[in-house]
């Protein structure tokens, strides 16, 4: 009996988000992992660009969402990892090869960390 394919046509794709489309605070704030207040204030802050509506609401476009969404996770990684000076983290010292090409740390060229007699 052969096998039934059960994944998704190609009708069924995901559609992409448009970068023009509109969100409001609610919506941003759910994207970005905050409260719509503080979408607000960043939006009054001018950190996230914002339209008004004829009524006055806030509509803000996925794609600076998106990006403001992206400069947090980034600044949020170089929190959590510091680079070190210049940058460069320093390498195990059970990773540093010795000269002898073999890597065990031991410099008698034997790969079972016993020194040659």
């Amino acid at each position: 009996m052969p096998f039934q394919e059960t994944g998704r046509g190609p009708e069924d794709k995901v559609p992409v988000a448009d970068p023009n489309d509109l969100l409001t605070p609610s919506d941003a704030a759910r994207v970005l992992g905050l409260s719509p207040d503080s979408v607000r204030v960043l939006s009054d802050s001018g950190r996230l660009p914002a339209m008004r509506t004829v009524s006055g609401r806030r509509l803000f476009r996925r794609g600076d969402v998106d990006r403001l969404a992206a400069e947090r996770a980034l600044h949020a990684a170089m929190r959590a990892h510091p680079p070190l000076d210049g940058g460069i983290p320093p390498v195990p010292s059970d990773l540093v090869i010795n000269g002898n090409g073999n890597g065990n740390g031991n410099g008698n060229g034997s790969s079972n960390g016993h020194k040659k007699a």
